[in-house]
């Protein structure tokens, strides 16, 4: 898999700009595009579902989590990922899909930061699900509009 940013960026403006050392610039969204297309390869080069029917923890090397709790929501807590390249033993790019089956809204919760650089607690509204893409130690959410981050 290649480095999923392999661009230093220096500068960032009010716009949402990036700037790299050389004053090219490059957009956050291109950049998040890039790392899910890559993201998308990596989630499907393994094919593990994990079943939740019960509150507890998330294998973040689960491809697919599938949340079956019957009568109430669901609470999920998710460690955050490490840092850095597949290639030096980190787990950027990869990406763990949650998928409720139940009529509850289900909640994933993280370390302060850990969503998106600044929240910590992703709430799904089913028939939503949430897809989640690791990059340097942050789970970063695909935008969903029935999921809330707080």
């Amino acid at each position: 898999m290649k480095n999923l940013f392999p661009v230093l960026v220096d500068l960032c403006d009010c716009q949402g700009n990036l700037y790299t050392t050389k004053g090219i610039a490059v957009t956050l969204k291109s950049l998040l595009s890039e790392a899910l297309s890559e993201a998308t390869a990596y989630h499907n080069s393994f094919s593990v579902v994990q079943v939740m029917n019960r509150d507890g923890a998330a294998n973040p090397f689960a491809g697919t989590v599938l949340i079956t709790k019957p009568s109430t929501a669901c609470a999920i807590t998710l460690v955050q990922p490490i840092s850095g390249s597949p290639n030096n033993g980190g787990q950027d790019g990869l990406a763990i899909r949650f998928v409720p089956v139940t009529v509850n809204a289900h909640t994933i919760t993280t370390k302060a930061g850990g969503l998106n650089g600044n929240k910590y607690k992703l709430t799904m509204v089913p028939p939503s699900s949430a897809l989640l893409v690791a990059y340097q130690g942050i789970w970063y959410v695909v935008p969903n509009t029935a999921s809330t981050l707080s």
